[in-house]
């Protein structure tokens, strides 16, 4: 049962991250409501808090499309770390391919999920 409930919160953890990329305001009303439902808190993923996170630099790449409701690259990106460093407990992802970030875009949304990830 407590295998069952982890892997039904962390796909709930993936609908808020989608439902997160609409306005960093909603990030941090979700942000808050997720953490506080969980009693597994190894099965929540902070996608959310990341991106709450990465809003606080005013010069940070942009991680949601001008519609507010799809991730841009940055965002999946950024999303894809924070579940990978979760899930596997790891403190750096050491993940060399960026796609079209920029090295240091890349550098940066790394160091936001190892500071984010549980």
């Amino acid at each position: 049962m407590r295998r069952f409930l982890s892997l039904w919160l962390a796909a709930l953890a993936i609908s808020i991250f989608s439902l997160a990329a609409e306005t960093p305001r909603r990030v941090l009303f979700i942000g808050n409501s997720y953490t506080g439902v969980s009693q597994l808190p190894e099965a929540v993923v902070p996608a959310g808090d990341a991106w709450e996170l990465n809003y606080r630099n005013p010069d940070a790449p942009r991680l949601h499309a001008p519609d507010h409701s799809h991730p841009l690259f940055a965002g999946t990106y950024l999303g894809a770390l924070v579940f990978y460093q979760t899930i596997y407990h790891a403190r750096d992802s050491r993940v060399t391919w960026h796609g079209n970030l920029t090295a240091g875009q890349a550098e940066y949304l790394q160091g936001i999920a190892a500071r984010t990830a549980r």
